[in-house]
């Protein structure tokens, strides 16, 4: 919706107000949303900050409005194409601004803003607007907004407490290309691998540059040490202004589009070949995995039918021809389909399957189910993450590795760091818990247990591939035992019968 966001100036009951377009009218906003007491919303002007109130939210014309007292504002997202030449100078003050805000004010689950809440007054004032409202846009705005001005700058594996710093590192990246580092599918599909600054010849400073492209891939690590777990991902972003002060009288002079500067170099365009081919395979073995696997199994049972054993044992794993990180990659993804074959299909002798038990039990209880209630039970963690953490169906359960990273540690040795999800029960629940008249327990969810993992994996290519010589558990740190929503769903298969 090309209007949203735009503003009319209403004069009525001599008052003048300011009418924002949210976006097209789709249905009746949930009841919670426009209940209790109105959040507070925030001008913050340097040092100074100041409650902001708004009136009311309507439906006229199929449009959605917010409506407030006369204030001139624009979105901050326009000011890439407005004023890109100030946009470090911009950034820093109202990175500065944020700092200022109350410590409960963003309420984000994931460290990131939507920047949807921030509206501009001068280079140097802001309006920031309450969750509510942050919701209510939520709810009225089509994918594509919800995507440009939110989704796009959420990057996995990122630490809560240093999101902030990231997506202001993100938006710097946007300022010189005119292009969020993560826009494209492609980027994510390859591990979040971004065009460096560097590639594309940007013309700015090359110390900013170099400081743009290093941050973005900034490790777990360094993420832990440079903000405090303790403070608010907006007060973390004093950090950030400490390392961007050396920035600050830099004008960006860059005037060409992400699109021209690829271009123009010769370089970028091998980079962004290079990178969808392997976003494409990594998007192919996702998808297309299962069904090669089951022919590779069917094969492998004709030849065991007619005794060629020898010829079986000796015959390369349907891996064969993978690099390491696609091996590993694969291992996961195995995991996620509970295939303990595939799994353990690149292993060496004697290499141990650490999930061989859960990966085995979850596949016969879900199998003998499928059979006798016609209900496919395992909702895979990567499916589920990425379609961001819905209720499921009430008879359902959540299992698998979610957000797999794979970094090489030396020479045929590569590190793994995951998020490992496994069905649970409610800590806090009694030992004889009550059932209900039907026989069945009643509990408002399900429960999951989620823990940060990492694995080392040893590869070695004796018989002219590559295969899975050692895996040993690093670590395992617990995140949290948590419940997720459930519903009730229609069985659309018949239970076996006998």
């Amino acid at each position: 919706m090309k209007d949203v966001f735009e503003t009319i100036r209403v004069e009525a009951h001599q008052r003048v107000m300011t009418h924002m377009v949210l976006g097209q009218v789709s249905g009746e906003l949930p009841r919670h949303l426009m209940q209790g007491t109105k959040e507070t919303g925030y001008i913050v002007n340097k040092d100074t900050v100041t409650e902001w109130y708004w009136d009311n939210v309507i439906d006229r014309g199929g449009k959605r409005y917010l409506i407030f007292r006369e204030l001139e504002v624009v979105p901050f997202s326009r000011l890439f194409t407005t004023d890109r030449t100030d946009m470090v100078k911009i950034l820093r003050n109202l990175a500065f601004a944020m700092t200022k805000l109350p410590t409960d004010f963003i309420q984000s689950h994931n460290g990131f803003i939507e920047l949807w809440r921030i509206f501009v007054i001068t280079h140097e004032s802001f309006l920031f607007l309450p969750k509510t409202l942050s919701d209510i846009i939520l709810f009225t705005a089509d994918d594509e907004i919800r995507y440009e001005m939110y989704g796009q700058f959420v990057k996995a594996q990122t630490e809560v407490p240093f999101a902030l710093c990231h997506q202001f590192t993100q938006l710097l990246y946007t300022a010189c290309t005119l292009k969020t580092p993560y826009h494209d599918r492609d980027v994510r599909e390859d591990r979040w691998n971004h065009m460096p600054l560097s590639i594309l010849q940007c013309k700015i400073d090359g110390q900013l540059a170099r400081w743009i492209d290093q941050n973005l891939v900034i490790g777990y690590r360094t993420q832990r040490e440079v903000t405090s777990a303790a403070s608010s991902s907006a007060q973390n972003l004093s950090w950030w202004l400490r390392e961007t002060a050396q920035f600050d009288h830099i004008t960006i002079t860059e005037t060409r589009s992400f699109e021209e500067m690829v271009g123009q170099s010769s370089e970028a365009r091998s980079f962004l070949t290079q990178q969808r081919r392997r976003a494409s395979q990594r998007v192919f073995w996702r998808k297309k995995g299962a069904l090669i696997i089951s022919v590779t199994l069917a094969s492998a049972i004709v030849l065991s039918i007619i005794g060629n054993y020898v010829v079986q044992q000796l015959k390369p794993p349907y891996t064969a021809g993978m690099d390491g990180p696609m091996i590993i990659s694969e291992f996961f993804d195995s995991l996620n389909a509970l295939d303990a074959t595939r799994m353990e299909a690149s292993f060496a002798r004697r290499v141990k399957n650490p999930f061989e038990h859960e990966v085995t039990s979850l596949f016969v209880n879900s199998k003998v189910r499928m059979a006798y209630e016609g209900k496919d039970t395992i909702i895979t963690a990567d499916q589920w993450v990425e379609n961001g953490k819905p209720s499921i169906p009430s008879y359902a359960m959540i299992y698998g590795v979610a957000d797999v990273r794979i970094v090489q540690t030396k020479e045929n040795s590569y590190r793994a760091l995951f998020r490992y999800f496994i069905p649970d029960e409610d800590p806090d629940a009694p030992a004889d818990e009550t059932f209900g008249a039907s026989g069945n327990k009643k509990a408002p969810g399900y429960w999951v247990s989620e823990s940060e993992m990492v694995m080392d994996f040893v590869l070695t290519d004796q018989k002219d591939y590559w295969q899975i010589q050692d895996i040993q558990v690093v670590s395992s740190v617990p995140v949290g035992t948590y419940m997720i929503e459930t519903h009730e769903v229609e069985t659309t298969m018949s239970p076996m019968m006998f």
